[in-house]
């Protein structure tokens, strides 16, 4: 019996060495500067409103941390807490350059999967050319197994 309870231990300290790892190799997305605060706190409002809905909201010190930096007084600091504090729920960051060339780069979101279930990622968009058109993302695996005509 407590062979079997060292190996379970194990198995947990593995565990918690890979998350470590994970949390120590995981992408920052880069801070965007000269943002709005007014616009952008409204957007921040949307977006939680549309997670709760959703039933996926942010973590409550997370969502606190939001309300406490768009009630701040320096809008710099704000849009920069509210960037720290969103990052980590995003899976990918997309820039779009002034030429309107578009990268994507991993976020630090960890990319877990749920059987037979959703999960929900955010994306940041930096679109420094100021590009209005439609940012359409597809994939193939994201498709209905049925597209009738």
């Amino acid at each position: 019996m407590l062979r079997k309870e060292i190996l379970i231990l194990c198995f947990f300290c593995m565990s918690l060495a890979l998350d470590a790892i994970w949390a120590a190799e995981s992408p920052r997305l880069p801070l965007i500067r000269d943002v709005e605060l007014q616009p952008l706190g409204a957007q921040i409002k949307r977006l939680t409103e549309a997670l709760d809905a959703l039933g996926v909201p942010l973590a409550k010190v997370d969502a606190d941390a939001l309300k406490g930096a768009m009630a701040g007084g320096d809008s710099d600091v704000a849009v920069e807490r509210i960037q720290q504090v969103l990052d980590k729920y995003c899976l990918a960051g997309v820039n779009i350059n002034p030429e309107s060339r578009v990268k994507v780069a991993p976020g630090p979101a960890k990319p877990e999967l749920l059987e037979q279930g959703w999960r929900t990622f955010l994306i940041k968009v930096h679109n420094e050319a100021g590009v209005t058109a439609e940012l359409v993302a597809v994939s193939p695996s994201a498709k209905s197994s049925f597209e009738g005509g």
